[in-house]
């Protein structure tokens, strides 16, 4: 529960992803915590527990990401409500549902690492991690308007896109 950042454990998430190097934000945020859902798919599916902690986990990111003004760490509170919806997946002892929440989990690495490499080219680039401070981009940076729009469709699971479908066969049950 530790590394898939269930509150109160989830304080190392949004203090070591925005620190460190993007390098380092990208193999946490895509290696780390999903393999603590993949375990607790193995080892606890289908315990009710996780089913509620991850609905505190849902609300709980994503009300902290709505006020965030911090690029890397809104992605951090962000990654904690996806988690959220991921550990609700893995408290159903259900195939579907298992199998819905491994594709998601793999979606969201590659949707939340292609953001939080963004985020990192843009504090490189521009050397500004907070929104209230970005403005428009420079338009040599034109390809980061369109992968960040890309992995924001996924991101909200605009319909036809891998995750919409896997959050909607665990909101279904």
């Amino acid at each position: 529960l530790i590394n898939a950042a269930v509150p109160p454990f989830s304080p190392w998430l949004t203090s070591a992803y925005p620190a460190a190097r993007t390098s380092g934000s990208v193999f946490l945020i895509g290696i780390v915590t999903k393999l603590s859902i993949y375990s607790l798919i193995k080892l606890f599916a289908g315990e009710e527990l996780l089913i509620h902690l991850g609905i505190f986990m849902v609300i709980y990111g994503a009300c902290y990401a709505v006020v965030e003004d911090n690029i890397r760490k809104m992605l951090c509170f962000a990654t904690i409500s996806q988690l959220g919806l991921m550990l609700i997946g893995c408290g159903f002892n259900n195939y579907e549902i298992l199998v819905a929440t491994s594709l998601l989990a793999f979606c969201h690495v590659i949707y939340k690492t292609l953001l939080m490499i963004l985020a990192g080219t843009i504090y490189d680039t521009t050397s500004i991690n907070r929104f209230s401070k970005i403005g428009m981009l420079p338009k040599e940076l034109l390809i980061i308007y369109i992968s960040g729009l890309i992995a924001m469709f996924y991101v909200i699971s605009v319909p036809g896109v891998g995750s919409f479908f896997n959050k909607i066969t665990i909101a279904e049950h």
